[in-house]
């Protein structure tokens, strides 16, 4: 689909409120959130300008709606509360005093946390991460780099942007192209294999087995329980790539070919 922005905007932006650019910071992470509401509902907020504002705003009906220059710090992300420290971007704002608002693109999303997102709407939201990116490099779309509310404060914003968020699609929409381990495409391999749990997780492609890599480290942070996982092979321009999808936390990891 053709993504069309619509402006929409507000003085919601920069401190103090009204003040161009992001203090010297450079982008690191689009952050998204749930609405908790109506499009209609977010509008009021950002005639109020005591109220907050996204960078950009996603209906329903897959109206994308842009409230904040990229160039400029929206008003999104709220109070820092238990984030996620292992994300190092957020830990970097912890132990600098930085404003996430500052290095960071907001997306709202209409609705309400834990209810599916309408296809329109999905369909709309992986267009815009994708133009995002495309327009701020500095941007890596990875787990570190597409985060949801809830990684800053984990307290009063848990639930954003919620359960049913589309993380999987989103995130495989945007991931890069693999390549070979030398830099090269590979054939498309019809199999496979996977070697041990308990002391992490090695990926093999038979076609190709000297490019087995380690997948998962035992004792790893990022390790993933084998019962709560999906897989997936997908193949983009001649060449493919695992994705590994945690339910629980809605992380994905990539292994590229």
């Amino acid at each position: 689909m053709a993504l069309q922005i619509v402006q929409w905007p507000t003085g919601n932006f920069g401190y103090p409120r009204g003040t161009h650019g992001r203090n010297g910071e450079t982008i690191t992470s689009i952050v998204d959130h749930i609405m908790q509401g109506t499009m209609a509902g977010m509008h009021s907020y950002l005639a109020d300008q005591n109220k907050n504002s996204y960078t950009f705003g996603v209906s329903k009906t897959g109206v994308v709606e842009q409230y904040v220059s990229l160039a400029d710090a929206a008003w999104s992300n709220g109070v820092v509360n238990r984030p996620n420290l292992s994300i190092p971007w957020i830990k970097r704002c912890v132990e600098l005093a930085i404003n996430p608002n500052l290095v960071t693109v907001g997306i709202g999303h209409e609705g309400l946390s834990g209810a599916p997102m309408p296809e329109a709407q999905v369909l709309a939201s992986i267009e815009l991460h994708k133009w995002i990116l495309s327009q701020v490099p500095s941007i890596v779309p990875d787990a570190n780099g597409i985060v949801g509310h809830f990684n800053i404060d984990s307290v009063n914003r848990y639930y954003c942007p919620g359960s049913a968020f589309p993380w999987a699609r989103i995130r495989a929409a945007v991931a890069p192209v693999p390549t070979g381990g030398g830099g090269h495409p590979l054939p498309s391999p019809d199999i496979w294999t996977f070697a041990g749990f308990g002391s992490g997780l090695v990926a093999y492609c038979k076609a190709h087995p000297e490019y087995g890599e380690p997948f998962i480290v035992a004792n790893d942070p990022d390790h993933y329980d084998a019962d709560h996982d999906e897989y997936a092979k997908t193949i983009k321009n001649g060449r493919v790539f695992l994705h590994v999808y945690r339910a629980f936390t809605g992380q994905i990891k990539t292994i590229t070919w």
